[in-house]
This record gives structure tokens, C-alpha cells and sequence, in this order.
């Protein structure tokens, strides 16, 4: 069959049928693919589809809030419940056997072997083997985007995208929404309107991080949310996840300025969280995740990196995009990485070289060019 011959079945309207859309990733991944999954569930190819969504249940909340209409059912499973343990490195050819793993992944297929699905669709990149490995044989036909290098897992899929070239994940995601459906994407797509953000009073601080080679001094922190509010009249809004609450609780006490600052964290929803940074006049975050709630709004945003976490894959964010995104990285030590433990330390020593005058300069400088174009 002709390359022509092969588009023109890809892009032809599917018959009614049942698509499973798996997407697994974390928060950030998601908010970067959500604008994918909205093309895909409303193609030609799909449109006539009964969806269901195999999704990750941290971000069930901002799903149901912001995007209810892009699966007519849902599966929300932790994935990690699903994978490969740090611990089953020890014994790396017995992981599967463990009795645990083996009680969830076969509950898991046996429900989705009875949803009589048509196809499975994994829209996103890149794929984890263990999970193709756990939905093999639930469709007919299983969909997916390929992998720089070639994959175990490969073999299960009847269609893979091409690997893309670029490396950001957002316009990875774009190409393969163009291999399935001929669509072509953009910019990712905000959660709520675009808000005048130039009238804003408020600065959002997210100083929380998954790792602790990503977690910026709290005492610098605290430097830059006096500078918000002693320079630029800001109120600082300070949030972050329930589990890093003693973290932002000892912020707001270095920054001692009563009646300036706000401190919802832990107290809402990834909808609320959402809803509060789209309405902020900045964001500054040494995590990506709140960096992405930034981009797609709009939002200025300075993301403080240790330049290994993320890099390429999450930012920096191309300068096609337009978006308003100053990631900051020092990198005394290079971007090499080799052993787990000197990996580490390279990226601990690359994140504390970034100084409060960094920040509160790339904070100026942001401000000052959001006033000019207002102007």
C-alpha cells in the first residue's frame, strides 16, 4: 500500500465502535496532552467513538472540572500500583511474579477486557513497556507513538506513530495527533478563558517538588516574596501540595509579612489550583508542574531548574510557542549525568547556584516587559 494509500485509511471516520484512550502521566504531562485528547475525541476518526478513559487518578479532579466532555466513561487507577517497584530492581526477572502486582494488573484486564473494546489509543510519549505489556490483547488493534529507540513492546501495536524529532513533549504529542488525525496543533489549550492578567494583585510562590534535588532554599524564597511585595505591591499566594505543608508553613514564617501573604496550600483542588494561577499576575516555581498551569494560561512564569530535571522534555518551552516562560538553570557542573548518587549531587549544586538576585531580576524584567505590551 502507498504512503498516500495508508493516510488516507488513518484519516478515514472511523465506524461506531469503542476506544479506550490511555494517559497515565503525571499532572504536568497532562496538562500538556489535554489539548491532544480534545482533537482526538472530536476528529473525523474518532468522533463517532464510545470513549473510555484509562487516566492517572491524580488529576481525576482538574478532568472533571475543566474537560468532562472528552470521554463518555472513566478508569481512574495509581498507575505505580501497576509497575515495577525500586525494590523488584533486586530480583529484575521475577518483578511481574510478585503477588501483589499480579492480583492488580489482572484485576485491572479483566475489567477492561470487559468493556469490548475496538481499539486502545496511547496518544502520549513516551510509553512505558510494563503498561503496553499489562494492556496487550484487551483490542484488536492497540495505537501508539514510538519511541526514539525501539522498544520490547513495539510488536504489540498496529499502528505507531513515528518518533518526532523535536524533544518537547507538547509538540511530541502534536505529531502524533497529526499521524492518527491529520490535525495540527498550536499552543496548548488554557483551563479557563484567558484573564487580564496585567490587573492582577497577586503573585503565586510554588515551592513545592516531588525530589529534593528539586526543591529550591526556603529562605530564598522567602527573599523573593518580600521582593513581590515591598517592590511590585503584590499579595504573595503561596501553594503547593497537602504533602508539602510544613514546608510552606515555615516559608511564611521567614517571609514575616503580615497581611501580605495568602496561604491556601493542601486546602484545594488541582481545579482551584488551577483557577488561582490563571488569575495571578506571576508565577515563580522550582517545579514544572505549576510552570505548565502558567504557560497555558498565559502567565509569566519563572521556573528556578537544576537543569537536569525535565530538560528538553519540559522545557525550556520552544519560542514558537509564544508563551511566557523564563526557566532559570546555572550549570557549575555540567549537564552530565552518570551513577544515581552523583546525578544528584550535580543537580543539588546546579539548583542552590541559582541566586535570590537571579530571580528577583528575571521577576523585574518579566513585570516590566507584561507592563509594555499592556501598554
Amino acid at each position: 500500500m502507498s504512503n498516500s494509500a495508508e493516510d488516507n485509511c488513518r484519516m478515514a471516520p472511523a465506524k461506531k465502535g469503542r476506544l479506550l484512550i490511555v494517559c497515565l502521566d503525571a499532572i504536568g504531562d497532562y496538562i500538556l496532552l489535554r489539548t491532544v485528547l480534545r482533537e482526538l475525541r472530536f476528529s473525523a476518526r474518532f468522533a463517532r467513538q464510545q470513549v473510555t478513559l484509562l487516566g492517572n487518578r491524580l488529576w481525576r479532579d482538574l478532568f472533571e472540572t475543566y474537560d468532562p466532555d472528552l470521554a463518555d466513561d472513566c478508569i481512574w487507577i495509581n498507575p505505580a500500583d501497576y509497575r515495577k517497584r525500586t525494590s523488584d530492581n533486586l530480583l529484575p526477572l521475577l518483578w511481574r511474579y510478585r503477588p501483589a502486582l499480579r492480583r492488580q494488573r489482572h484485576k485491572l484486564r479483566t475489567r477492561l477486557l470487559a468493556g469490548n473494546f475496538d481499539s486502545v489509543l496511547l496518544p502520549g510519549s513516551p510509553r512505558d513497556p510494563q503498561i503496553d505489556q499489562l494492556l496487550a490483547g484487551i483490542a484488536p488493534a492497540m495505537l501508539g507513538v514510538a519511541a526514539p529507540a525501539p522498544l520490547s513492546s513495539d510488536r504489540l501495536f498496529a499502528d505507531l506513530a513515528p518518533a518526532a524529532q523535536v524533544k518537547f513533549v507538547f509538540e511530541r504529542n502534536a505529531a502524533a495527533l497529526k499521524h492518527f488525525c491529520g490535525c495540527k496543533l498550536e499552543v496548548p489549550a488554557p483551563f479557563v478563558p484567558l484573564q487580564d492578567w496585567h490587573q492582577s494583585k497577586s503573585a503565586v510562590i510554588f515551592p513545592g517538588a516531588a525530589h529534593w534535588t528539586r526543591r529550591w532554599p526556603l529562605h530564598r524564597f522567602a527573599a523573593c516574596a518580600r521582593h513581590l511585595i515591598d517592590r511590585h505591591k503584590l499579595e504573595v499566594v503561596i501553594v503547593s501540595g497537602a504533602s508539602d505543608l510544613a514546608r510552606v508553613g515555615r516559608l511564611c514564617r521567614l517571609i514575616d509579612r503580615p497581611g501580605c501573604v495568602r496561604n491556601p496550600a493542601g486546602s484545594g483542588s488541582l481545579a482551584d489550583l488551577a483557577s488561582t494561577i490563571a488569575t495571578c499576575r506571576i508565577v515563580v516555581s522550582n517545579d514544572t508542574c505549576a510552570t505548565h498551569f502558567a504557560a497555558v494560561q498565559h502567565v509569566p512564569a519563572i521556573c528556578i531548574t537544576n537543569g537536569i530535571s525535565g530538560r528538553d522534555n519540559f522545557w525550556p518551552y520552544p519560542a514558537a510557542l509564544g508563551l511566557p516562560v523564563t526557566p532559570l538553570v546555572k550549570t557549575p557542573a555540567g549537564l552530565r549525568t552518570g551513577n544515581l548518587v552523583t546525578t544528584q549531587i550535580r543537580s543539588r549544586r546546579n539548583l542552590c547556584a541559582i541566586g535570590v538576585t537571579d530571580v528577583t531580576y528575571a521577576i523585574d524584567k518579566q513585570l516590566a516587559a507584561g507592563e509594555a505590551d499592556h501598554g
